[in-house]
């Protein structure tokens, strides 16, 4: 199952329809960052979609004695997009947490001060509770696709098979790692693969 994510346009007309109703009421017009906050908020919920129904597929398959040719297919494939929805998911979760901040400098002199301040040019972003359960699921799911291709691994010694499992295999440990960083954790630990 292929899902692609919510268009452009489509976020640009619930972002002019919250601009027309905001006009109605007299509320101020709506900024430049609440539109990044609401595209960042859609991306965000749209990758959860996609996890769900991704963490679905990989259940099912997993239920099945399938050829280790078709398992790796598979999981090469739900890998791929799992790693898409958890880019997306992380990219939203930075922007939503960049626009947590505070403070704005206006000019380089102030972002200048504000990094000898903090003592950190690269302000770590605080996860919301959900968020980090969305993480962790993203990671397991990954690894529920890392026992897959471990099974079509044990059973297949073709070159195709052990090379698309291999990538399917490399691609789910891409989304734990992500997730980690996402998280803090394992910052400054070096890549082990």
């Amino acid at each position: 199952m292929q899902v692609s994510a919510p268009s452009f346009a489509a976020t640009l007309k619930i972002v002019e329809r919250e601009a027309a109703r905001r006009e109605a009421t007299d509320e101020p017009a709506i900024s430049a960052q609440d539109f990044l906050r609401s595209a960042a908020e859609s991306r965000k919920e749209f990758s959860r979609e996609r996890l769900k129904a991704l963490r679905q597929q990989v259940t099912t398959l997993s239920l099945f004695a399938m050829k280790p040719s078709a398992m790796a297919q598979f999981s090469s494939q739900m890998a791929k997009e799992l790693e898409g929805a958890a880019s997306d998911f992380a990219r939203s979760v930075r922007t939503l947490g960049e626009d947590r901040r505070s403070f704005m400098p206006e000019t380089p002199a102030e972002a200048y001060q504000e990094i000898a301040d903090t003592g950190s040019a690269l302000e770590r972003h605080v996860l919301t509770d959900e968020d980090r359960e969305t993480a962790a699921s993203f990671s397991a799911a990954a690894r529920q696709i890392e026992l897959l291709t471990d099974n079509a691994l044990e059973r297949s010694s073709e070159p195709g098979v052990t090379d698309k499992a291999k990538r399917a295999r490399s691609d789910a440990l891409g989304v734990v790692e992500l997730m980690n960083r996402l998280d803090g954790k394992g910052l400054l630990e070096p890549v082990v693969r």
